[in-house]
């Protein structure tokens, strides 16, 4: 025996004195040129090198003398625990330090010092006990992050990675595992029963007992929800014209999924807690009418002295039916059935997530399909609720124009109703602001606004200001002595057609004077009036 199969053979030994049940998989070896390969008979073109097991028909045990004997028969094996609920032990592959710390987040209450972790390059496992229902592992429980219970093998030290490193213990194994928490049991989901269509035994049998089958299962489908209902072009027009309803008029509306879009520090979170206090209390925001009802907030990075300051700061009082929860939160199945509860208990009609980044587990925010998958619950929360819900969200640094400026794939806009973007007004004092919208609703125009004190201001629409910033511009190019629009345009550096806007609107206000007829050879002039 090598002395690398002797330190396996210690190492597997010691392990089934903790109470494991041990098995040894295929390894890797290093030939004389220096390669990888697995010892299977694949070698070099084996798909899962050191991964998989030597024979099916092996069963994990704890008996030394076995072991003993499987290690000198199967040299330059790996060793391997397996995951099987029914056999008390699960786990989780997570596949990179980010996947890790999501699934810390969701298992809040874990002392996660004392669950048996094996670190390979970026790839960890992770060891509890659970004795239960078979759970099916196809699925990942989180973004890159998998659950493994269906005889699946928890890979060992110092066994060989087919890079060639060794797994190592990055929490060693301790004599207790630390039980699963319930409320992660209850996220999993549970194995699958084979259909008639999916076992090809079972469509071979009796063809009463499949109808019986096909019968049972169209009145359990007529029992759920049914979604597709198609209505007639009359029955449409008979039914009463529907009313679109506002959370924030013009804005937000009720039972909506939208974005806040802005850069960093611009202040996305001061202006959705002016307007969480001006839903609470049912009272207009930006000139705007709010609907009252409840404020939920989950402040997933900020510190709760933060978020209650801000608040304050724009008149909270102790009765508003504002609810805040400061503290990582991952979406999760479990989560999203407390926040449908919740909601419906508290009449909850605006949720704000603050921020999306670290409330998805989306480590790809360019990867379309996982945004989809990610957030097409959170929007048949906000269907199923009645509440707007929205997702805090930043601007990608290199900007962009009709959506294009917002961080990630494109299926994040595609997804959402509504997209508020905020941005600094260009030119102007540091408490400005533009707000813009983009989403299935009439497009407004942008709106400037400006916080002074305790309350975001509406000091009018972009075009309204930008016709008054011409006027005023136009104005003092003007002098006693008349002067045509052409004259006007070159010392102004303006369009013709801005300046005659500027001129017509200076002579109806009264500060301005018209001369001439307006013809070829008798052009329209104009003077500051006399004082």
């Amino acid at each position: 025996m090598s002395k690398r199969n002797e330190i396996l053979t210690r190492a597997a030994i010691e392990y089934a004195q903790k109470g494991l049940k041990i098995v040894p998989i295929c390894g890797v070896k290093r030939t004389k040129t220096k390669k990888l390969w697995c010892t299977c008979e694949e070698k070099d073109n084996c798909s899962a090198p050191g991964e998989h097991f030597i024979y099916p028909d092996l069963n994990p045990t704890s008996d030394e003398q076995k072991i003993r004997l499987w290690m000198h028969r199967y040299p330059y094996s790996n060793v391997a625990a397996i995951a099987s609920a029914s056999g008390g032990l699960v786990g989780f592959t997570c596949k990179s330090t980010e996947a890790l710390e999501r699934l810390k987040d969701a298992m809040p209450s874990i002392d996660w010092r004392g669950v048996p972790t094996v670190k390979v390059q970026y790839q960890f496992q992770l060891m509890f006990s659970y004795k239960g229902v078979e759970v099916d592992s196809d699925e990942e429980f989180l973004t890159d992050v998998e659950f493994l219970s269906d005889q699946e093998p928890i890979i060992l030290p110092p066994s060989r990675h087919a890079s060639g490193q060794l797994y190592r213990w990055s929490v060693k194994l301790c004599q207790r595992i630390p039980e699963l928490p319930k409320s992660i049991i209850e996220t999993l989901p549970r194995k699958k029963k084979k259909t008639l269509d999916e076992d090809d035994d079972d469509q071979d049998g009796d063809e009463d007992e499949g109808e019986f089958l096909t019968a049972e299962n169209d009145r359990e489908a007529d029992r759920k929800k049914k979604n597709f209902t198609p209505k007639t072009a009359a029955e449409l027009v008979a039914a009463p014209t529907p009313k679109r309803e506002w959370i924030w008029e013009d804005f937000i509306p009720v039972a909506s999924l939208f974005l806040i879009i802005a850069y960093m520090k611009v202040g996305k979170s001061t202006l959705t807690a002016n307007l969480a206090v001006c839903v609470a209390q049912g009272i207009s925001f930006l000139d705007h009418q709010t609907r009252q009802g409840g404020v939920l907030i989950l402040a997933v990075e900020e510190r709760d002295v933060d978020v209650q300051l801000r608040l304050r700061r724009f008149g909270m009082r102790r009765e508003d039916p504002i609810f805040v929860n400061v503290g990582p939160l991952v979406n999760t199945p479990a989560l999203r059935r407390e926040l449908k509860e919740f909601i419906t208990q508290n009449k909850i009609s605006l949720v704000l997530i603050d921020s999306l980044s670290r409330f998805w587990s989306v480590s790809d925010e360019n990867d379309n399909a996982r945004v989809t998958r990610e957030l097409s619950p959170i929007l048949n929360l906000a269907r199923d609720t009645g509440a707007a819900i929205g997702l805090i969200h930043h601007e990608r640094k290199s900007g962009g124009d009709g959506g294009r400026n917002i961080r990630g794939g494109s299926a994040l806009f595609a997804l959402v109703d509504q997209a508020i973007f905020l941005d600094r007004r260009a030119g102007n004092t540091s408490n400005q602001r533009t707000l813009k919208t983009i989403g299935r609703y009439e497009q407004r125009d942008d709106l400037i606004i400006e916080l002074r004190k305790d309350k975001y201001r509406l000091l009018g629409s972009r075009s309204d200001l930008t016709r008054e910033s011409e006027i005023k511009f136009v104005e003092k190019f003007l002098g006693n002595k008349l002067r045509t629009i052409s004259l006007i345009a070159r010392k102004t550096e303006l369009p013709e057609k801005t300046v005659r806007r500027a001129l017509e609107a200076l002579v109806r206000n009264g500060n301005a004077v018209r001369r001439g007829e307006g013809t070829r050879g008798d052009p329209f002039k104009y003077r500051l009036r006399s004082s």
